[in-house]
């Protein structure tokens, strides 16, 4: 009996010592100065984001950055009103929610050691309607510091304590290079819609035309054969069944200045590039337009999207800077950007190295100056069991030997976007027409 009181009185120990753990749990750690901490609380508790109207971020390494709301959209008043990136400012108001009351790392005030003073910290202020005359929903300093991958550290106006936090210093900053503006120079519509690209340069325009190849579509797999097939319902009187068309492939053609199959791969990145396309920087330089390319361009894109009668200039090509970016235009706009170098190496390729083959040249063969012994010297090559015109010019049974090829059957043969080894001479002594790669 009395080892029963003592095994009820142990548990009676345990639980309550669990039940001491939970409330310490769930109330906070105790750190540095002893103050309690509720670490999964949100910092700003009454934060509502589309209630912001104001944004300013300031550093790291004294960058500043000023959003105001207009409507819908987001403009950057620091960058001449220019449009702001949604995606950037939706992701810095989704941050700043997402912060907790977080666990104090300092009580000591030294702000340097943390982050969040000096050259590396970030100030963040959110204003509501009432703009930078009113309260600030949002106020704090947010700071970083080696070797602490996972977590931040951030410290609100009035106080001393460093709180530790769950984020990340790069989502209260723009993505990619200094600015918080959209880096969209245009969006006409998606690639699989461009039809035609026209880029004229310095040696002419270069045309490229998409084709859709038909071809019948596959029968049903349901186990019907074509045997006793029903009539069409027009009536035909061959009882014909009109095949069901689908597209087997999408190509390009080079069209203008030459003629041949194009490479897909390439074409298909110039077509990307002609619907959509985004900067990597806006110039704030003194250069004008002239010194850059731009005026009069270096090269002028224009796209053709399906359901359009003709195509519509969408981009102006400038110089390629020391950087290797293209300084570019749109239409109507006096703005300039700079592209990466690689985009722009698509949108300015010869025409050679869009064609899927290269032309080929020419033969060095000398064609002969006497028409009659070119004449004279084929019907000698002829043999007497050959019936006549079997279509086998520059044959020689007997000599077991090629003759060269006559210019004219030379000239035949030569295709621009053949891509390949010309096809035999056909029946009859004619050159067979191109493979059709050449579209």
């Amino acid at each position: 009996m009395a080892k029963l009181d003592t095994n009820v009185k142990l548990l009676i120990v345990i639980g309550v010592l669990c039940i001491g753990a939970a409330v310490k749990f769930s109330s906070g750690y105790r750190y540095g100065d002893s103050e309690t901490v509720n670490a999964a609380a949100p910092l700003f508790a009454d934060w509502k984001k589309e209630q912001v109207a104001h944004l300013r971020i300031e550093g790291p390494d004294g960058r500043k950055a000023e959003l105001a709301k207009d409507g819908e959209r987001w403009k950057v008043v620091s960058e001449a009103g220019g449009t702001a990136d949604q995606t950037q400012v939706d992701k810095l108001l989704g941050a700043i929610e997402k912060l907790k009351q977080g666990r104090e790392a300092s009580s000591s005030g030294d702000g340097v050691a943390y982050g969040v003073e000096g050259a590396k910290a970030i100030l963040v202020t959110a204003w509501g309607a009432e703009g930078t005359s009113g309260k600030p929903m949002a106020q704090f300093a947010l700071g970083k510091i080696e070797n602490e991958w996972r977590n931040a550290f951030l410290r609100l106006p009035g106080e001393k304590r460093i709180r530790k936090v769950e984020t990340s210093t790069t989502d209260f900053g723009p993505t990619t290079g200094d600015s918080w503006r959209d880096k969209s120079i245009y969006k006409h519509g998606e690639t699989d819609q461009v039809v035609q690209v026209e880029i004229a340069g310095p040696n002419g325009a270069i045309v490229v035309k998409r084709e859709k190849l038909m071809g019948e579509k596959a029968p049903a797999t349901d186990g019907a054969t074509t045997d006793g097939a029903t009539p069409p319902a027009d009536g035909s009187a061959d009882g014909a069944i009109t095949p069901e068309l689908e597209v087997k492939e999408t190509v390009w053609n080079v069209v203008a200045p030459k003629e041949g199959r194009a490479k897909k791969w390439l074409c298909d990145s110039i077509a990307g590039y002609a619907a959509k396309l985004e900067c990597s920087a806006f110039h704030t330089g003194t250069e004008k337009a002239a010194d850059l390319g731009l005026d009069p361009p270096q090269y002028t894109v224009r796209v053709q999207l399906e359901g359009e009668t003709e195509g519509r200039e969408v981009l102006r090509v400038g110089n390629k800077n020391n950087e290797g970016k293209f300084a570019c235009m749109a239409p109507g706009s006096d703005q300039i950007f700079w592209i990466e170098g690689w985009k722009g190496d698509y949108l300015t390729k010869g025409v050679d190295d869009l064609l899927d083959a290269p032309p080929a040249k020419p033969a060095d063969a000398t064609p002969p100056s006497d028409a009659g012994a070119v004449e004279g010297a084929a019907d000698a090559a002829t043999s007497e069991d050959a019936p006549a015109g079997d279509g086998a010019p520059g044959t020689d049974a007997g000599a077991g030997g090629t003759d060269s090829a006559t210019p004219s059957d030379a000239a035949g043969r030569t295709d621009a976007g053949d891509g390949g080894t010309p096809p035999p001479p056909a029946t009859g002594g004619e050159s067979a027409p191109p493979s059709g790669d050449g579209g």
